[in-house]
């Protein structure tokens, strides 16, 4: 049995992953066409001829800082929905997830709002689909609620406005405020659904 003073081994960052760390932080202070590539390789500490050894293009070091939160969230959508859990139970764990990704993931996000567009036609269609895909989780969560008789139907704006309203929090929630990401959508889908209640 080991010491109570034993300290558990913290496994080391992959220079893989310490890129595509420092690639994150650059492009959202920077942006993406502000940061050049040897900037990154300085940052993590790599000559420009190792930095290729690891990645093909800066094209790719952007798509791969944008693809991770996006397959998280599709990934925790999927799950969710899959739950035995009922419908705005599952609507309310959405909503809490998307703001929790915010936090967690809040500069990769920011790049995602300002350079997506700066991706390669491939790598936008890509992460262009995992946001419809995404889209399409809480538009069957919002209609599982509407056929439990819960709210009323929502149309497209409704959809769109809330959904947006919620993936700009990320310009001012803070990870270290008063109230957390998940009492924060609560906030949110609370006022949303206020305003659906079947009167």
């Amino acid at each position: 049995m080991p010491r109570a003073d034993s300290a558990v081994p913290i496994a080391a960052e992959t220079t893989t992953a310490r890129i595509l760390r420092v690639a994150t932080e650059l492009f959202a202070e920077k942006g993406f066409h502000g940061t050049g590539i040897q900037e990154i390789g300085e940052a993590a500490g790599l000559a420009r001829g190792a930095l290729y050894y690891h990645i093909k293009s800066k094209d790719q070091l952007l798509y791969e800082v944008l693809r991770a939160p996006h397959e998280q969230v599709v990934a925790r959508a999927n799950a969710i929905l899959a739950s035995d859990a009922p419908p705005e139970h599952k609507l309310r764990d959405l909503a809490r997830g998307h703001l929790r990704s915010l936090i967690d993931m809040k500069p990769a996000w920011t790049v995602s709002s300002r350079d997506l567009d700066a991706l390669s036609p491939p790598h936008r269609g890509e992460l262009r689909g995992l946001q419809r895909q995404y889209q399409q989780l809480w538009r069957d969560a919002l209609r599982a609620c509407e056929t439990a008789g819960l709210i009323k139907p929502v149309d497209d704006v409704q959809f769109r406005g809330f959904l947006g309203m919620m993936s700009q929090a990320f310009n001012w929630i803070d990870a270290k405020g008063p109230r957390s990401p998940e009492d924060i959508a609560d906030a949110y889908l609370d006022l949303m659904l206020d305003g659906l209640r079947p009167r």
